[in-house]
């Protein structure tokens, strides 16, 4: 129960992080005529840098994983019956309780410090990073940008890996019927736990159910809410966007120091990464499978307009179907296997889309072309054993890169329809082939 509250804290506090951003960035910057310039600074800063600060966040958690337990403490556990070792962190009685533990929570922690300034400094510094200012006061203006994306970018990486290693298998009864050795019972991240011996005899199986899809949905889920919100909140009066940022403010300085003492606290630690190797062309393919999915979906959110979202009722009502869709992907790839959610969520998206001038099919579009995007974030890392932050980072790039079209002006000609249907068939294609491997 500590580690699902955990995950909770972490998504709240993706939803605040991002609340602030969007509401410094809508009350301060995008007003302005250098906008075009702080927007591109700070999607730099708050995406394309989570795949450095990924890396040093691996190294973070590989040097504490290393470092010298004490006397008595437990090195390793025995690997479990299971394809994904989980290799234990814990420590005995007595143990140093501050070694062997991911540090994931205080990387968040300083990104939210970091979020924090920039956001008090946008609103608080009035009339200084105004048009006609000197070419100094255009430059503290970048600097408040870049504290605000960076700080959002420390946040994910530290929220998302947090969220991975905070989240383990657990078992659970299967009610089907199987033939021991004549039926893989293995199916994407689902795996026996007690096989019969005899090839013949059928029996009721166990399996361990993989927390972190859901756990990942779970997080992920609320960043779209906080931008919407955020957005809107920038967009008000001066005195309400101070109420607002104070609350929104002293809420995450709270989460955050409650989730850097909940990590301190637990004397158990165990790491949930695979830490199964994989062939280093299967990594490559799942790499690029998965980082141009997410490539076109960043492309396919900012592009595609719909003609019916065009009031605060519709755009809130799109906003909770993409959050929906992050949140139920997830849960639906951990108790019903990858391929499935994801061949049914994108045929389903692509059938949707080609009705989507229409608000209901639009809204259903947007729930299942946005499901499968915990379990890119999943696949990628299970591919990367004990680099969970690079994992991260790569696909973050990603939506970097596919902001950069949409940003100069590009678009595709061919309708909003057939835009999204047409990327939720390559979305399914891409992904369908890296899952030919096993995950």
């Amino acid at each position: 129960m500590g580690r699902v509250r955990s995950v909770g804290i972490y998504a709240i506090m993706h939803f605040l992080v991002d609340f602030i951003c969007a509401a410094a960035m809508f009350y301060r910057f995008i007003p302005l005529a250098d906008a075009p310039i702080y927007i591109l600074l700070y999607n730099f800063c708050a995406f394309a840098l989570q795949m450095p600060l990924g890396v040093v966040m691996d190294r973070i958690h590989e040097r504490s994983r290393t470092a010298p337990h004490s006397e008595g403490a437990d090195k390793s556990c025995a690997p479990a019956l299971v394809p994904t070792a989980h290799r234990c962190l814990s420590l005995s009685e007595g143990a140093d309780k501050s070694r062997g533990k991911c540090r994931a929570a205080v990387f968040a922690g300083v990104g939210c410090v970091l979020t924090v300034s920039g956001g008090i400094l946008a609103v608080m510094v009035d009339g200084v990073v105004t048009d006609g200012n000197a070419a100094v006061l255009k430059g503290l203006a970048a600097g408040i940008v870049a504290i605000l994306g960076l700080g959002n970018a420390m946040f994910h990486v530290g929220g998302g890996v947090g969220t991975m290693y905070l989240s383990g298998p657990k078992t659970v009864k299967d009610g089907t019927m199987y033939i021991s050795g004549t039926k893989a019972v293995k199916e994407e991240n689902m795996y026996p736990l007690d096989v019969a011996e005899d090839e013949q005899k059928r029996e009721c199986v166990s399996k361990t159910v993989d927390n972190r899809l859901a756990a990942l949905g779970i997080f992920v889920a609320p960043g779209a809410v906080g931008l919407f919100l955020g957005g809107l909140a920038g967009k008000g009066a001066g005195i309400f966007i101070l109420l607002v940022m104070a609350m929104a403010v002293a809420l995450l300085i709270i989460l955050a120091v409650a989730a850097v003492m909940r990590e301190q606290r637990h004397p158990v630690y165990t790491e949930t990464v695979s830490e199964r190797k994989h062939p280093m062309n299967t990594a490559i393919l799942c790499a690029s499978c998965c980082f141009l999915v997410v490539v076109l979906r960043s492309f396919a959110g900012l592009a595609i307009a719909f003609p019916w979202k065009t009031t605060i009722a519709s755009g809130l009502l799109a906003v909770a179907a993409v959050a929906g869709g992050k949140a139920v992907g997830g849960f639906a790839a951990s108790r019903l296997g990858i391929r499935r959610t994801v061949i049914v969520s994108l045929i389903l998206a692509a059938l949707f889309y080609g009705l989507s001038g229409h608000i209901l099919p639009g809204v259903i579009a947007l729930f299942f072309f946005n499901m499968t995007m915990p379990v890119t974030l999943y696949m990628l890392a299970e591919k990367m054993p004990g680099r969970p932050g690079l994992a991260f980072g790569i696909l973050t790039f990603g939506l970097f890169i596919g902001f950069l079209p949409v940003y100069c002006g590009w678009t595709l000609n061919v309708g909003f329809a057939m835009t999204g249907a047409g990327i939720s068939a390559i979305s399914l294609v891409l992904l369908i082939l890296c899952l030919r491997k096993e995950l």
